[in-house]
């Protein structure tokens, strides 16, 4: 097995979208020895490191899926309405919002007193 180094690391996760198993197949240990390196305390920069490589690759699905919207990509576009544009009422189910003014029948204070008089009662019994 490959000796790790936070250099030999560092370098090698441009490219990985932030998959711990590409990580380790670049750097030529298994997956389990990359995550445990990875997660040690004194490592956790390059963690972070991964973090961002996702991150990064995140902004490119986005940019794509902007792309299509702009090209006019019927599905696409139903898409991002129903999963971002809920505020604007696209959705594919309906949400409905109860409000009501009804009190509760009795308060804790009165919850707690009426509990105590029947542990009471059931004690004397």
């Amino acid at each position: 097995m490959a000796k790790l180094t936070k250099s030999k690391v560092k370098k090698a996760i441009p490219g990985t979208h932030g998959i711990v198993t590409n990580l380790a197949d670049k750097c030529g240990v298994s997956r389990v020895h990359m995550s445990r390196y990875i997660h040690y305390d004194r490592n956790k920069d390059l963690l972070q490191l991964l973090k961002h490589e996702r991150e990064r690759l995140i902004d490119i699905a986005e940019n794509k899926l902007f792309q299509e919207i702009e090209k006019g990509n019927t599905k696409v576009v139903k898409w991002f309405l129903s999963t971002q544009g809920k505020s604007r009422g696209y959705s594919k189910r309906q949400e409905i919002k109860h409000e009501t003014d009804i009190k509760p029948v009795m308060s804790f204070e009165e919850e707690y007193k009426r509990f105590k008089e029947l542990e009471e009662k059931n004690e004397t019994k």
